[in-house]
């Protein structure tokens, strides 16, 4: 678990290494907010964050704006969760003309909550759930 925290915080920290003082901030789009907090935890006044969710919208439903496809088109990194939380992603990715754009998936390689069978068949996350920051061995 924790080998994919040092490898997020190794990605920022190569991105940060780029440019002298003098550089512009580096633009950072995450899904939620509390994956903005992270960034700005980490990279400090060296990241300009935006989160395209801002806290009362439910993730699994969001359907993204023009503005938010241009946040993305604009962006240097994206920061993302994974395992289907934010699935809408991958069409702003796609339709984005950034080819030197970074994209940060935090459940790779992080053992996830397994949903127990009767919520499975009830249509949850089927690849297990996708709440990561909840569990405070993981965040």
């Amino acid at each position: 678990m924790w080998q994919r925290g040092i490898v997020f915080f190794l990605i920022l920290i190569g991105v940060f290494g780029c440019g002298g003082r003098n550089s512009n901030q580096l633009r950072v789009v995450t899904t939620v907010p509390v994956l903005a907090d992270w960034v700005r935890q980490v990279g400090g006044e060296r990241v300009e964050v935006h989160s395209l969710l801002q806290g009362y919208e439910d993730p699994h439903n969001f359907e993204p704006n023009p503005r938010d496809a241009k946040a993305v088109e604009l962006a240097k990194m994206v920061v993302r969760v994974g395992l289907g939380l934010d699935e809408w992603l991958n069409g702003l990715i796609a339709s984005a003309s950034n080819p030197k754009l970074k994209v940060v998936t935090l459940a790779e390689g992080v053992d996830i909550i397994k949903e127990s069978e009767e919520e499975y068949h009830h249509g949850a996350h089927h690849e297990g759930n996708p709440h990561i920051w909840l569990d405070p061995e993981v965040a």
